[in-house]
């Protein structure tokens, strides 16, 4: 196991830093400004080396100028927390902004703005993350031009899928076809590439005329604090492995766990918030994302890990260290540094009364647990759980709590369907046509429907099936409206 270095040294460092970055830059912002107004075209200039090609038109912007739009297009928060970086530099610079999500706005909204910076993640193999499905939507049937719009691209993704950063690319060409001008090349980010960011930075912070000394001070602090915290998000902190145990002991599946972790001090986050853990492995530990079971008030994070598997049968690194399937594993009492991820896209949805569906099969029953946890927690309901596996007998997952809450009125429904048993081959998706009528009728009551689990085997399937009981138009609302809410992989 790689050595951990103690974050809270590191934080209360990375806090100092950031606290002399910022009175640096008010102290050079005003100095800037006695100085005079430079000319804008010199100062974007300056990002040639950052990327600028040659020869791109410059929308200079500053604090007389109308605010610049950011538009953000984030499935777990992390493109949200990036452009909220992305704004807190560009206001120090004396630019005021205008964060928007990129799932509100439309052709006419964008020639308003004239010029826009975008980020945007890319979900699974090239999906548009589901906050920006109205504007996919709107794009797809429009021609309308935006010949004069100036715009810079951050693109966020896992070059591991082989559609790397697609949904940025998407969105890119569809503004060049459409007459748009790029401010400089697009950025594609591969994971927590730094070197990516701070080229954006760089060249964000020319866009705005600030000058180089500005820019320098920038620049330390992307490398100083920039785990630097976005608001919500904690610092990787130390946990302890207390227990881990199978929950479906003899499936002819692959285990799950359920991981219990403690921390020294307990902190807080919301149902439907993610775990990041920081696994050890050669030559550089890796970070991985986990829905959250459990309640704060459990005093511990729970956590659903299914072994993963490689072709050749070596385990997956991260399934492999927190399942104890791995040689290297994490064992009972060790270590493993962790940070709560705020997850405000499966938060829950809708009023205390209105109706919840929770969709999920396997491991992706953790997040569902926890949204159902709170709402038993806040006497919240109607609630209606459905979930999928292969067999009753080895792969009921957290039985007794689910016959429970049936039982107590937690839950007013509930569907289980196991693939296995009968030889029916029949899935969580199956079940929703089964019962097209009820779910018209929740959905006309204001149901929000939450969906957890893999992104191949639950997504789309589900996707397809409520497209077809709702039609796409209703179904395109409901996503449209934030009552459509997934954590899917």
């Amino acid at each position: 196991m790689n050595p951990i270095v103690e974050p809270e040294r590191l934080l209360a460092a990375a806090a100092i830093a950031t606290t002399w970055i910022v009175w640096t830059i008010l102290v050079l912002r005003r100095a800037r400004r006695a100085k005079g107004d430079r000319e804008a075209a010199t100062v974007v200039a300056e990002t040639a080396g950052a990327g600028t090609p040659a020869g791109s038109p410059t929308f200079a912007v500053d604090a007389s100028s109308s605010p610049l739009l950011l538009a953000v297009a984030s499935q777990t928060g992390v493109a949200a927390a990036l452009a909220g970086r992305t704004a807190q530099r560009l206001r120090a610079a004396g630019v005021a902004v205008r964060v928007e999500s990129l799932g509100r706005l439309d052709e006419s909204s964008l020639r308003r703005a004239g010029r826009a910076l975008f980020v945007a993640s890319t979900c699974g193999e090239g999906d548009a993350p589901d906050e920006a499905f109205g504007f996919v939507r709107r794009m797809s049937n429009s021609e309308a031009g935006l010949h004069g719009f100036g715009f810079a691209l951050l693109a966020l993704g896992d070059s591991s899928y082989a559609n790397f950063c697609a949904f940025g690319r998407r969105l890119e060409s569809w503004l060049l076809e459409r007459g748009a001008s790029p401010l400089w090349e697009r950025i594609d980010v591969d994971g927590a590439d730094t070197a990516a960011l701070q080229r954006w930075d760089e060249a964000v912070l020319a866009l705005a005329g600030a000058d180089t000394a500005v820019r320098a001070v920038a620049r330390a602090g992307a490398l100083a604090g920039d785990e630097a915290l976005p608001a919500g998000h904690s610092a990787f902190s130390l946990w302890r492995l207390v227990s881990r145990e199978q929950m479906n002991p003899g499936s002819v599946g692959e285990p799950i766990l359920r991981v219990h972790l403690e921390p020294s001090i307990l902190p807080t986050w919301q149902p439907g918030d993610l775990a990041r853990l920081r696994i050890p492995a050669s030559p550089a530990a890796v970070l991985r994302d986990f829905s959250i079971a459990s309640l704060p008030e459990d005093g511990r994070i729970e956590l659903f890990v299914r072994l993963q598997r490689h072709g050749d049968g070596r385990p997956g690194l991260a399934s492999g260290w927190l399942s104890g399937a791995d040689a290297t594993a994490l064992q009972p009492g060790g270590i493993v540094e962790l940070r709560l991820r705020p997850n405000p896209g499966f938060r829950l949805a809708g009023a205390h009364d209105s109706p919840l569906i929770l969709i999920g099969s396997g491991s992706g029953l953790d997040g569902l647990r926890a949204l159902l946890r709170a709402r038993e927690r806040d006497d919240a309901g109607p609630n209606w759980l459905i979930f999928g596996e292969r067999n009753e007998a080895h792969d009921f997952l957290c039985r007794d709590e689910i016959l429970t809450w049936q039982a107590t009125g937690v839950l007013e429904r509930f569907d289980a369907v196991f693939s296995r048993d009968g030889g029916s081959n029949r899935y969580v998706q199956h079940r929703l046509v089964e019962r097209a009528d009820t779910l018209r009728r929740w959905i006309a009551k204001g149901a929000a429907i939450h969906v957890c689990g893999s992104r191949e085997r639950l997504g789309v399937g589900v996707d397809e099936a409520l497209a077809g009981i709702l039609g796409d138009e209703a179904f395109a609302s409901l996503r449209e409206s934030g009552r459509y809410r997934r954590d899917v992989w």
